[in-house]
């Protein structure tokens, strides 16, 4: 059976142009397929001058050089925010160091003294140590004497008088130049670190919110009472409580448990020592029936 297209037929012209249009199609593909090897012989019969092969190396030799940075001898002291940055310090490590230096009084009085910065790790003190040239600038002095004239907390030489740190609540410290939250944190560091008392100046000393400027504005007037065991008053004594001077071991005895002594002395030096029965029975953590019963067995002491 035949076929007949009757609907159908090609022109020689459009016939002719289908070869063409096929005989393109067939080179490109070939083109293709060939380019690549064609391009990677050229490449490996090219051959690089060992004088412009030397000059590039050299270039790259000289491109680290300038990138390294040449440290110069300094005085940390006279440094500002771009000093500090062009030392290798990001700019808010250099605003860090600014800021820890103003804490010192305005100055590093040794070597010692900025590396103490946390920001300044042990590798790029040990890196910078070489070329450290160390002179008090007085105009730093100047300068951190107007900031803590501004500040709120801050109190003149002229008003401090002698005063005992075992013997100061949260507004002790306040009136000493402190701010509410560092009260509190030195009240937390004498309770918890140092088992409730200041045994030595140098103590004060190693509480992380006291700088060594303000250190050394106290010292002269810090003095410790070294007070016999015979002499210590009693937290408990005849039913009654001294609920200020009680420690965990005292809470234990009148029928709390470890959690909750641990937790109504963090509390005590959370609001800087009772000054009423009504700040205990704020301490939720604590059974509210125990609280209760305590104010109701015992007379409570506030001193």
């Amino acid at each position: 059976m035949r076929l007949k297209l009757t609907h159908f037929s090609v022109t020689k012209n459009q016939r002719n142009g289908f070869v063409l249009l096929c005989i393109i199609l067939i080179l490109v593909e070939v083109a293709i397929q060939v380019y690549p090897s064609f391009q990677k012989n050229k490449e490996n019969n090219t051959e690089i001058p060992k004088e412009v092969l030397a000059l590039t190396q050299e270039q790259k030799i000289n491109k680290k050089k300038t990138n390294v940075k040449v440290i110069k001898p300094f005085n940390p002291n006279d440094l500002d925010l771009i000093g500090f940055q062009e030392l290798g310090f990001t700019e808010n490590q250099a605003k860090t160091i600014l800021k820890f230096r103003k804490s010192l009084g305005g100055n590093f009085q040794s070597v010692e003294d900025f590396s103490k910065c946390y920001v300044i790790s042990e590798k790029k003190f040990n890196e910078l140590k070489p070329f450290i040239q160390l002179e008090i600038n007085n105009s730093n002095k100047v300068e951190n004497h107007r900031f803590n004239k501004e500040n709120k907390y801050f109190k003149d030489q002229s008003e401090l008088k002698y005063f005992d740190p075992n013997t100061l609540d949260a507004k002790g410290w306040e009136n000493l130049g402190f701010s509410k939250k560092q009260a509190l944190s030195i009240l937390k560091y004498k309770n918890k670190v140092l088992k409730g008392a200041f045994k030595k100046p140098e103590d004060l000393q190693a509480c992380y919110v006291v700088s060594d400027f303000m250190y050394n504005r106290l010292k002269p007037y810090m003095k410790i009472r070294k007070v016999k065991e015979s002499q210590k008053a009693s937290s408990i004594d005849n039913n009654i409580l001294n609920v200020n001077k009680m420690n965990k071991e005292d809470w234990k005895k009148i029928g709390l448990s470890n959690a909750e002594a641990e937790n109504i002395l963090k509390f005590r030096d959370f609001i800087g020592d009772f000054s009423s029965d009504k700040n205990i029975t704020e301490c939720k953590i604590v059974d509210s029936v125990k609280l209760k019963r305590i104010k109701n067995k015992y007379i409570l002491k506030f001193d």
